[in-house]
């Protein structure tokens, strides 16, 4: 079938980097016993369940992270001139692409500032977070603003596990604010779901 539509890839909204406890980092891999055929073994089962495990503590890290951050994650993105500019480009690209009556998935939605920007476009939103305190501001955020019947559900999410959704099951994906980076080793997957569960000729905005 035809998958033509728009993958856009907006500018960084955010200057936050991880710290070096949240990094994914690769061990130096044990010495082959190919290596004096200048062979290099591929990795084994358990090597792939040590990097998983490593991922996986990064994850919750970040979700630990983002707990904590509450409330400041609302104001984060209106605290300079900077990312006020990048908040106002964030917001136009979801003009120009979002239609009346789009099924959207929001990953990495925070407190709710593009939830809000989506509802007033006549999207139906599905909001997800991977921290249940960003999902917790993100409705009461969206009730204040008028906007919570635009939210047909809020529910926590890893961006690489989107195996609840079915192929081409939302009009657009929005992943703004860098969740793909968190993914670490799984981001290509990862952005490969987002596109399946994008339907044909949809767009994704990330």
């Amino acid at each position: 079938s035809d998958r033509t539509g728009s993958v856009v890839m907006g500018p960084t909204i955010s200057s936050w980097m991880p710290s070096p406890r949240l990094r994914c980092e690769r061990q130096a891999p044990a010495k082959s016993t190919h290596a004096e055929n200048g062979m290099r073994e591929p990795p084994g089962p358990v090597h792939n369940r040590l990097m998983d495990e490593t991922a996986d503590d990064s994850v919750r890290a970040i979700q630990d992270y983002f707990d904590a951050m509450g409330e400041t994650e609302w104001d984060r993105l209106v605290r300079s001139p900077a990312e006020q500019v990048a908040l106002e480009v964030h917001r136009r690209f979801l003009t120009r692409f979002i239609q009346p009556g789009w099924r959207v998935l929001e990953i990495g939605a925070g407190p709710g500032r593009f939830t809000i920007e989506l509802g007033r476009l006549g999207a139906t939103v599905v909001v997800t977070d991977i921290s249940a305190v960003q999902l917790d501001l993100n409705r009461g955020k969206v009730q204040a603003a008028g906007h919570e019947q635009a939210v047909e559900q809020r529910r926590p999410l890893d961006v690489r596990d989107l195996s609840d959704f079915a192929d081409g099951s939302f009009d657009c994906v929005v992943a703004y604010g860098g969740p793909l980076s968190y993914a670490f080793d799984h981001a290509e997957a990862a952005f490969a779901e987002c596109l399946r569960v994008t339907r044909p000729g949809g767009a994704m905005l990330a």
